[in-house]
């Protein structure tokens, strides 16, 4: 496992599930993006993240989680996505923003809110989220089949600016 690996499974769990956190100190939108800042219990270290929720329309079951985090020992922020359990693992997700070579994010984690890919966001990344128009995240069934999602980055610069 890498440094990097290591890492994103310690910060992982420190932002998993919800029932772990006290409640929110501070709620913010931007536009398509929430910003929340939260306390871990038995902590006094506040953690800032913005994210992104989407939904099934029909049944209203998550499809993609996506937060981007900046993380005391990192000068860059970290994107998690989190999608279902039940995707295929090996091939991993693909995000593309407008017609940039897509960023490859591979699985670290899986739990039972579902199957966790991190990102560092090194200038270059992130400046193409920040000038970017429109997103999508790729990553396959168990059956093979590609599944595209849109990611919205209307607020995404602002959002990512609030966490600094």
């Amino acid at each position: 496992m890498t440094r990097f690996s290591a890492a994103l499974l310690s910060l992982s769990m420190l932002v998993a599930p919800a029932a772990v956190f006290a409640k929110p100190d501070k709620d913010a939108v931007f536009k398509d993006w929430r910003g929340q800042c939260e306390t871990p219990e038995g902590s006094d270290q506040e953690i800032c993240h913005v994210f992104q929720n989407l939904v099934v329309k029909e049944t209203q079951q998550q499809l993609l989680h996506v937060m981007v985090l900046q993380t005391p020992k990192r000068e860059e922020p970290v994107m998690i996505a989190t999608l279902p359990l039940g995707v295929a693992l090996r091939p991993g997700i693909q995000i593309q923003v407008d017609e940039v070579e897509p960023f490859s994010m591979m699985f670290e984690t899986c739990t039972p809110v579902g199957c966790r890919a991190g990102l560092l966001l090194k200038p270059e990344i992130l400046s193409a989220f920040q000038k970017g128009a429109k997103g999508t995240v790729s990553f396959f069934n168990l059956q093979g089949k590609r599944l595209n999602v849109p990611l919205s980055l209307n607020g995404f610069t602002q959002a990512v600016a609030s966490l600094k």
